[in-house]
């Protein structure tokens, strides 16, 4: 095949060479590319730049060029093509990782908005502040009872007593 110039592989590809330029300028076509020594053009080499085009362009673009028969097979590429390729952030790799991101970001928004999912700083007050109610309502059952209790001989009633204030505090704590 060859290295054609930027708008004779256009032409091979069936596209303007405003767009073979727009892929140079964003990394689509690297391995491919290839400086003239005579003129310092930049050619592209047609095999090695069909595939790159193919593999590098939007997956919806091409799926449509598989329905058309233009895919081309990766089995083709030579070692050190394969390397370049695979070392190569493609466009799809980088739009499916995007995707994967942006899905991510979704799922969490319908999850927060469902109430499924809570803001960690706010439970982590709540329970803070649930725990120093039970502390203090707890704390408080001495004060309260001590009189009382110091004046009972029968060691059931005591018991009766405090079981009965203890349910009442807790009961207490998990109204309010």
């Amino acid at each position: 095949m060859g290295y054609l110039s930027v708008r004779a592989f256009a032409r091979a590809i069936g596209v303007d060479d405003k767009s073979v330029r727009e892929a140079i300028d964003k990394g689509r076509l690297v391995a491919a590319l290839h400086e003239n020594p005579k003129n310092g053009w930049v050619e592209i080499d047609e095999e090695i730049g069909r595939r790159e085009w193919v593999d590098n362009r939007d997956p919806s673009a091409a799926l449509s060029a598989e329905l058309n028969g233009n895919s081309l097979d990766q089995d083709e590429l030579t070692p050190e093509e394969k390397k370049i390729v695979e070392n190569n952030n493609s466009f799809a790799s980088r739009r499916a990782e995007r995707e994967f991101w942006n899905a991510k970001m979704a799922r969490l928004a319908y999850e927060e908005r469902s109430g499924t999912l809570v803001d960690a700083t706010k439970v982590r007050a709540e329970a803070f502040a649930f725990g120093r109610r039970v502390r203090d309502t707890m704390l408080n059952l001495p004060e309260r009872l001590a009189t009382e209790l110091a004046a009972e001989q029968d060691p059931t009633k005591v018991h009766a007593r405090l079981s009965e204030e203890i349910r009442t505090a807790l009961r207490s704590v998990v109204d309010a």
